[in-house]
């Protein structure tokens, strides 16, 4: 008996962690790509996850036991109703409004009753478990650890054994297969726990499923029990949108940090695996001190010294919250109380990080804010750990790690004022050693630190306006130095413009800067369109802040595909950028269509476009379905006779170039690209990556006498396709192969 409910607490769990990075993945493509599609769909699967928690809690408090197998057993069959998982070809999120609740909804119809039946299945089975007279009965917590052990696995398997070799139409008919057999391991589980319930548990139900008045949980350590599922589950969501909004939103950065957080719980319910809790509280100080340090100078490179430092961290928080949470586990007559009251933690850690913070943030301050709460929350040393030159040694070594990766990140970060560091960094970071045997001053210290990284103005400028939407955080800042103002999406420019010193006001432009200077690559390329076309008409995805526009001849038409409202609204702002004022004024028709490129370009007509220029992958949280066979495929609908498509791939990790060579060679197009690696023209130029694909066209023959423009590079990768494209691939964990930007 004790093995079957093992094999099925732990398939069930499997099931409920390959789905959601499955799920994810299916809609995705709707909403652009955007980081934020991961956190909406795990603020749906932790609320159905609460719904399924509930519901084993109230069935095992309000129904007799056998009668609860009978009544489970009809629920498990339910989901047969809507598999397989599919999203519905009808659904489309709102073009100009946040897409938050459409998503939730379409998880509710697509995904909503599966989940939540299999969510079920833990707490159930561990309750049934406990009321047998099984030996282990009386603390059936060991279960729980095979749980996340299952979760785990499903999680890891995910993004490198099922999403390389499985399609999205084969991962969902495999998972409605488990799902069937998840249904009969459960109807034989039930059957061996009905033959093992003792006469007791049968006779007097209410008495074996109520816990009895005394054994009631006071509500201070109900609060601790939320406290401690709440900001690991915060700090999860946090640095998933710090790892996706700087790399891309692909599956395998997904579920690493998810599966880190299982181990956690599989860890710290073990009675093997169990973490040392005097480690734990010596460690978890400084290693929270080095990332909010990070996050202070603004490193985001290179990946692969930066991303484990951030995972350490996090996982850390979540070994000592959960950590104190398998310590203060009640006795097995409140298990389903005691993982609902988890549930609810958890569910509010995610509403928090995906309803709240966008709403009351105006940048992305939920990630050092979970971990400020992290530390608030490390619990104080055992009075045997000894107070001598270890503490002093321990934090000797963590400060030489801060200053050393201060001067090696100098150049990844955004950082650079001596002052600035000085004051925000360093200083508390001292006066936080000087006290880390006081949890308490520790954690005001770092405190400190952080927000005087808020107050302390960067060398990125003065900011004039921040705005934060579904699709991440957008800053105009002033530079100072060179009278220009900057659009940044996170940490990556999307456009500069100069303006007068003395006013603010936008000006020159007709001069576009960053990675569209006229002497570089863009330049040519907008040169060899026009000359070619006149009147031009242009289909541009991604408007940034409409640099390409400077370009513009009266009789031309530029029309953009823009996914994110706030971007529309800061590129027409004349406070801050003319370059689509200035065009439209000059007599240019400059037109934008709000929503997913792929979804508002198909509704264009066929043979339109002179060019279809893709700017969407600057950012290093790319849209990885305007790069597939299918797209380009759209693309090449909308061309007229000489149209050319365009691709501008600056990244710092990611290898796009070689997606599009694979794309060129499967569809047969003539190709060439140019890696800027050149000094930038002058101050605000970029050095950039392009890439120009089409049929033997004039402008590719205009292109092709430029000694510097060059075929694109032979691959062996296959074409991505929308039911398999392997980010994890291309992926760069060191910026030195990485072309200037």
């Amino acid at each position: 008996m004790l093995a079957l409910l093992t094999l099925t607490i732990f398939l069930s769990s499997a099931l409920l962690f390959a789905v959601q990075p499955m799920f994810a993945k299916l809609v995705l493509p709707r909403l652009g790509g955007s980081p934020a599609v991961w956190n909406t769909c795990m603020l749906f699967f932790q609320s159905a996850l609460l719904a399924g928690y509930a519901y084993a809690h109230v069935a095992t408090q309000r129904i007799r036991p056998r009668r609860q197998l009978l009544v489970h057993s009809a629920v498990l069959l339910l989901p047969l109703l809507t598999l397989p998982l599919a999203v519905p070809a009808w659904w489309t999120p709102p073009a100009s409004e946040n897409p938050l609740l459409s998503l939730l909804t379409l998880s509710a119809v697509s995904v909503g009753l599966p989940f939540f039946v299999v969510s079920t299945t833990g707490p159930l089975l561990q309750r049934w478990f406990s009321l047998t007279d099984h030996a282990d009965a009386r603390d059936p917590y060991f279960l729980y650890a095979a749980s996340n052990a299952g979760s785990m696995l499903a999680l890891i398997a995910y993004p490198l054994v099922l999403e390389p070799r499985l399609t999205l139409q084969q991962q969902s008919a495999a998972w409605t297969a488990a799902y069937g057999a998840f249904v009969a391991l459960t109807g034989v589980a039930a059957v061996f726990v009905w033959r093992a319930l003792p006469k007791a548990a049968v006779a007097a139900p209410k008495a074996a499923a109520r816990p009895k008045p005394r054994a009631r949980v006071p509500a201070l350590r109900r609060l601790s029990w939320l406290a401690w599922a709440f900001v690991p589950s915060s700090a999860m969501l946090g640095v998933t949108t710090f790892t996706t909004t700087d790399i891309a939103a692909f599956p395998l950065l997904w579920v690493v940090p998810l599966a880190l957080y299982l181990l956690s719980f599989s860890m710290v319910f073990s009675t093997r695996m169990r973490p040392p809790r005097a480690v734990l509280t010596r460690v978890l100080p400084g290693v929270v001190l080095l990332v909010v340090a990070l996050i202070r100078m603004g490193a985001t490179g290179p990946l692969s010294v930066i991303l484990p430092l951030h995972l350490i961290a996090f996982f850390l928080i979540a070994l000592v919250c959960h950590g104190e949470l398998a310590r203060d586990r009640p006795e097995p007559a409140l298990l389903t109380d005691f993982y609902l009251t988890m549930s609810v933690g958890g569910a509010l850690g995610g509403a928090f990080n995906a309803i709240v913070s966008p709403a009351i943030f105006w940048n992305v301050l939920e990630y050092p804010l979970a971990l400020l709460l992290g530390l608030a929350l490390c619990p104080r040393r055992p009075d045997a750990l000894p107070n001598n030159r270890n503490d002093l040694s321990v934090g000797a070594v963590f400060l030489g790690l801060c200053v050393a990766l201060s001067f090696g990140l100098a150049g990844a970060s955004q950082g650079g004022d001596s002052r600035a560091d000085f004051l925000g960094v360093w200083l508390p970071a001292a006066l936080a050693y000087f006290t880390v045997r006081r949890p308490r001053r520790y954690f005001y210290c770092v405190s400190a630190l952080w927000l005087a990284g808020l107050i302390v103005p960067g060398p990125a400028g003065q900011l004039l306006h921040s705005a934060r939407g579904f699709f991440g955080v957008h800053r105009v800042t002033r530079d100072a130095a060179h009278s220009q103002n900057v659009l940044f999406h996170g940490t990556t420019a999307h456009g500069r413009q100069h303006v007068d010193p003395h006013t603010g006001r936008p000006t020159q432009p007709r001069v576009a800067l960053t990675y569209y200077h006229a002497q570089g690559p863009a330049g040519d390329v907008m040169r060899g369109i026009l000359e070619q076309h006149t009147p031009a008409k242009l289909a541009l995805v991604g408007l940034g802040a409409g640099s390409l526009a400077a370009y513009a001849r009266a009789s031309d038409t530029l029309h953009y595909f823009e996914i994110d409202p706030l971007v529309q609204q800061l590129a027409e702002d004349p406070r801050y950028f003319s370059y689509v004022s200035a065009a439209r004024q000059r007599g240019a028709a400059i037109r934008v269509t709000l929503g997913d490129a792929r979804i508002t370009l198909a509704q264009e007509p066929n043979a339109t476009y002179a060019a279809v220029v893709l700017d969407a992958f600057s950012s290093d949280s790319i849209p990885t379905h305007l790069l597939t066979r299918e797209a380009l495929v759209l693309y090449r609908t909308k061309l007229a006779p000489g149209g050319v498509l365009v691709f501008h791939l600056s990244n710092r990790h990611l290898d796009v170039l070689s997606v599009v060579a694979a794309q060129a060679r499967d569809q047969e197009l003539a190709s060439l690209h140019i890696l800027e690696m050149t000094a930038p023209a002058g101050p605000g130029s970029s050095a950039s990556t392009w890439a120009v694909l089409g049929e033997q066209s004039a402008v590719l023959r205009a292109l092709v006498t430029r000694s510097d423009w060059q075929p694109l590079p032979a691959t062996s990768r296959n074409a991505w396709t929308d039911d398999h494209s392997d980010v994890w691939s291309v992926l760069r964990l060191s910026d030195e192969s990485a072309p200037a930007r």
